[in-house]
């Protein structure tokens, strides 16, 4: 009897995809961010964000960008996911990579509310739309069964209105949002305390208040507009990411040359990068350095193309959710920083906590990403030679890169600091011997080998300490000590010819010094 063969589509519930989009933003910002990114891919040189800020009942987002047509939005609601965005090079306006990539991120909204507006118009056209958008169904259990590509998960009601033929915009908005969206926002989660909520009037401010702080520590709020000008393609600060460091002058300009404004409730947002982050780090050498590595090679034959740096400091970098490394792929973070840089398999202690990196994907590694955008799929042959190039710049397997220059840092800034307490000692023991004998004499260290460890040169009115003469102890106030007692024994008897009264002026030398 022959076996029985059956063939069947394999059919998926149009319910996923609002497992995928409501479940893939696990922040406010994050959800934010599809809608700016969105506005980036359209050309917008401004986009500007309102929360309803203090009790977030409606958002809005509205930028400049090309807009699009009543028709074009039809094409891309009725095939959410069918995205061709990247269909040509992936190069938009400016000359900027596109980032969306699968053409579900209006979903996103869906996060802050089921119903929301889009008004758009483009530039040469008469008309503009006005869109109304129900995505309620798609949370139903009638979705459950639906058929993806047959099945219904929302609805709209669209208007055509009249519109002045230069005007081109997009703008989102959404009305009264969801309860547990906005009491995230209100920061009303049941921790039984108020966060702080900084009072300052420009970005800048904001992320210099940082200083000393963990973000963990602030309002829900405030921990948003972090996250956002971590996530999103807005440029760096005059002075950053490093201070004194021009280093990534080429993707400062990049950047810059996107012509990209965000602004969300009146503050333009920058990347909350801005280091060392305390000003005196800056005034002793080896206190910071910044580490810069590259890669261009062929991983089984697809490029993979990135740069970046690391930048260490002497002193814990706060806020701490800058320690680590982040990757940015098309100029969008993907997720935050990440402290275990990439699962560095060597323990590096203390040091970490002054640790922080960036790097920047120019080709390759999207296939590694997952859907969420947030995290890697990490057994990709691209994120694995990622993952090596990390390892080998921190120093891993050979303990060399930069783990063992910071551990040499280390060492020759304790020496510097060191022979500062020694020259301070001996310049407070100068001004003692003057008051005890009468006559400046000048402390010189000299790292040349000598009978003694001490001589006095009467004539030349100089004290010679032989350094690295081994009678001399190690410890710093050990050796200030018998420094100190030889130099009165050598005055003693460069002043006097009898042995008794060597002994009394040494005595009295001694007591003075």
């Amino acid at each position: 009897m022959p076996e029985e063969i059956i063939e069947d589509e394999i059919n998926a519930a149009a319910k996923i995809i609002a497992d995928i989009s409501t479940g893939m933003y696990r922040s406010p910002a994050s959800a934010i961010k599809e809608l700016v990114s969105n506005s980036f891919d359209a050309g917008a040189t401004e986009v500007v964000v309102t929360t309803g800020y203090r009790d977030f009942r409606v958002l809005t987002c509205y930028d400049n960008g090309d807009g699009i047509s009543a028709k074009d939005f039809r094409d891309v609601i009725h095939y959410i996911g069918g995205s061709l965005k990247r269909e040509d090079n992936g190069i938009g306006k400016f000359e900027r990579p596109i980032i969306g990539k699968i053409g579900i991120g209006i979903l996103a909204i869906a996060q802050i509310k089921d119903r929301f507006t889009i008004v758009s118009s483009c530039q040469g056209e008469e008309t503009k739309f006005e869109a109304e958008i129900d995505l309620g169904p798609f949370q139903k259990k009638e979705a459950l069964r639906a058929t993806l590509g047959r099945g219904t998960i929302g609805k709209y009601r669209m208007a055509i209105l009249p519109e002045e033929k230069e005007k081109h915009y997009t703008i989102v908005t959404t009305e009264d949002m969801k309860v547990g969206f906005r009491a995230r926002l209100a920061g009303q989660i049941g921790l039984g305390y108020k966060r702080k909520e900084p009072k300052v009037e420009t970005f800048t401010d904001f992320v210099e208040s940082l200083a000393g702080k963990r973000l963990s520590d602030l309002d829900e709020y405030s921990q948003m507009l972090w996250e956002l000008s971590l996530l999103c393609p807005v440029p760096y600060f005059e002075d950053g990411p490093i201070r004194g460091w021009d280093g990534w002058k080429a993707v400062k300009s990049k950047l810059e040359n996107y012509k990209f404004r965000l602004i969300v409730d009146g503050y333009e947002l920058q990347k909350p990068i801005l280091l060392p982050n305390e000003p005196d780090i800056m005034t002793v050498p080896n206190d910071y350095k910044v580490y810069d590595f590259s890669f261009d090679q062929l991983v089984n034959g697809r490029p993979l193309r990135f740069h970046g740096y690391i930048y260490h400091q002497r002193k814990q970098i706060r806020p701490p959710e800058l320690q680590g490394i982040v990757v940015r792929i098309r100029n969008v973070a993907i997720g935050g920083f990440d402290k275990s840089f990439l699962d560095y398999p060597m323990s590096i202690g203390p040091m970490l906590r002054g640790m922080c990196g960036e790097i920047y994907v120019e080709e390759g590694l999207e296939d590694a990403l997952n859907i969420d955008r947030n995290s890697f799929r990490e057994t990709d042959e691209h994120y694995l030679a990622l993952q090596r190039k990390v390892f080998e710049t921190l120093g891993a397997p050979e303990k060399t890169g930069i783990t063992q220059d910071i551990r040499e840092r280390s060492v020759a800034r304790m020496e510097k600091q060191r022979e500062s307490q020694v020259i301070e000692s001996y310049r407070t023991l100068e001004s003692s011997i003057k008051r005890a004998v009468g006559k400046r004499f000048t402390m010189v260290l000299s790292s040349e080998q000598m009978p003694y460890p001490i001589r006095v040169d009467t004539e030349a009115s100089q004290i010679l300490v032989s350094q690295n003469h081994p009678s001399l102890p190690r410890n710093h106030k050990e050796r200030v000590n018998m420094v100190r007692f030889l130099t009165a024994y050598e005055l003693a008897c460069s002043m006097e010819t009898d042995i008794g009264r060597q002994r009394e002026r040494f005595y009295d030398i001694l007591r003075r010094i």
